[in-house]
């Protein structure tokens, strides 16, 4: 999962950075903005695993004979 979250850091920090700015001079409220960025940390942690459990199922299906059942 860190792979996966590391390799795409940088641009979706900027995103999140950019969106609370954008929250934050819309609604006026720092807590707001603070609650988008949890809520957005948390997304992206979370799409990072589900990308790299993603990544695992497709390579151990890759490697599987064709004429294997799927258990």
């Amino acid at each position: 999962m860190w792979e996966q979250y590391r390799k795409t850091l940088v641009p979706i920090q900027l995103f999140i950075l950019v969106a609370c700015i954008t929250v934050y001079y819309t609604v006026r409220l720092w807590q707001v903005a603070a609650g988008v960025l949890v809520i957005m940390e948390i997304g992206s942690l979370l799409g990072a695993a589900w990308a790299a459990r993603m990544k695992t199922k497709m390579r151990t299906a890759s490697d599987r004979l064709p004429l294997k059942p799927r258990h």
